[in-house]
């Protein structure tokens, strides 16, 4: 008879020094019960990339013999007698996505399940400036720097609210979005979004919003800054001209 294996998709959000537990039992034993002696089981854990297809060993355990092929890969033989072979990572990183697949021999039952770990980074979010003082003149240049995300897909836009107003509404013109790249070895992406807007009376005290959506994230992350217009009244320069007039008396 095939052994019977937990089927699921983990998704886990990018920390550094993360750890997990893949957990796969068999089904058919109930985890207090001792269903075989450990030397009579085989388990080997392998992960396929799901983008390239690549397989890779991660573990395999065979009687007394253990070989970890990722450091920090672990199956506690001590479980596999209650029919657990439950693979624990330690320190995950956004390398170890994949479809992992469990394989496991006791004899004469033969098995295997697969399950799909997920990794995702959230990103952080810079805006600047954070405070504009500006005169009511020309353009000003709002940047909205998102940073360590994965995966590369990723949505940035731009509202503003005015000043006294509830009322948010998006801007759709003279905004500049790159394309999200990586540029290190960690695998996270980044990528700059500006808007540009004129300055002049009617957006004095407006504020203006980045608001990013990711998959990592349950809700949009925003940031915001206000722009304050400085208004300067005329000025008249009034020249006098005194004239002294020179009277002479004559005698």
């Amino acid at each position: 008879n095939e052994l019977q294996w937990l089927l699921s998709t983990i998704l886990l959000s990018y920390k550094k020094e993360g750890n997990i537990t893949l957990s796969n039992f068999c089904s058919k034993s109930p985890r207090s019960q001792r269903v075989c002696n450990r030397y009579y089981v085989a388990v080997k854990w392998t992960m396929k990339k799901v983008v390239s297809g690549e397989d890779k060993p991660v573990f395999q355990f065979d009687g007394n013999y253990t070989s970890s092929y990722r450091q920090g890969s672990l199956v506690n033989p001590a479980f596999l007698p209650y029919g657990m072979a439950s693979l624990m990572l330690f320190n995950v990183t956004l390398m170890d996505e994949g479809i992992y697949t469990c394989t496991i021999l006791v004899m004469p039952q033969y098995g295997n399940g697969n399950i799909q770990l997920k990794v995702r980074a959230q990103p952080t979010v810079q805006l600047s400036p954070q405070s504009v003082m500006t005169a009511a003149e020309g353009e000003k240049t709002f940047s909205c720097h998102v940073r360590n995300f994965y995966p590369q897909r990723i949505n940035v836009s731009w509202l503003v609210r005015k000043h006294g107003s509830t009322h948010e509404a998006p801007l759709s013109s003279d905004i500049c979005t790159g394309v999200p790249s990586s540029h290190g070895f960690d695998g996270l992406f980044t990528v700059l979004s500006r808007v540009t807007q004129m300055v002049n009376e009617t957006n004095n005290g407006s504020l203006y919003i980045c608001e990013v959506q990711h998959e990592s994230l349950k809700k949009p992350l925003r940031r915001n800054t206000t722009l304050l217009v400085t208004v300067h009244s005329s000025k008249y320069l009034i020249i006098i001209l005194i004239f002294c007039h020179q009277h002479t008396i004559k005698i």
